[in-house]
């Protein structure tokens, strides 16, 4: 896939969101109760990345997700704007308290949390279960990428790794497509 292709199918994103994530869900209900780790990545455009997240946390009702972003800003911004949209969700990250991050974390294990939006650095304290990653910001490294899988499986069942790719990210993606070759689903419904 050349960066030409990319960004057209980027431009394309928002016109084609409501079929993309039609045709996505069927992949996540079809894998909800398995044991086998499914990898998806979607080409998306920045701006489309919120409207598709909010459409995949409703219309499959995920429980128990870890979404990763770069900054603690994003990660404040995002819960807040989820839970806008009717899904349960908090941040956490290093400029919180530890009485804060102790209390989301109790939210997220009692399920009173159904996502826990953070930071690298916050999400490495958690080590626990989760259902399902969602890397809103595609990862710096293929070892990050790999590293995240392997501490969160480790820790009990996960079945879905979902990950947005945009443009300028496209180098990463060929680096961790690299390290789990074959492993990972472009998904074609969300690019065009």
């Amino acid at each position: 896939m050349t960066i030409q292709s990319i960004r057209h199918e980027t431009l394309l994103a928002p016109r084609i969101m409501k079929d993309a994530v039609r045709n996505v869900l069927p992949e996540f209900h079809n894998n909800a109760n398995t044991s086998v780790l499914q990898q998806f990545v979607c080409i998306a455009a920045e701006q489309s990345k919120v409207s598709i997240a909010i459409k995949l946390l409703a219309d499959v009702q995920l429980t128990n997700v870890l979404i990763y972003v770069r900054t603690n800003f994003a990660a404040d911004n995002l819960a807040e704007i989820l839970n806008r949209a009717g899904v349960v969700a908090e941040s956490i990250h290093d400029n919180k308290s530890q009485r804060t991050k102790t209390r989301t974390l109790a939210n997220f294990k009692k399920k009173l949390t159904n996502v826990l939006v953070a930071t690298e650095s916050a999400a490495a304290i958690i080590g626990m279960e989760v259902s399902t990653i969602l890397n809103y910001d595609l990862p710096l490294s293929a070892d990050t990428y790999t590293k995240r899988i392997a501490v969160h499986r480790a820790a009990g069942p996960m079945n879905i790794v979902f990950s947005f790719c945009n443009t300028s990210e496209q180098s990463r993606l060929v680096n961790i497509q690299r390290a789990v070759p074959g492993e990972i689903t472009l998904l074609d419904q969300c690019s065009g």
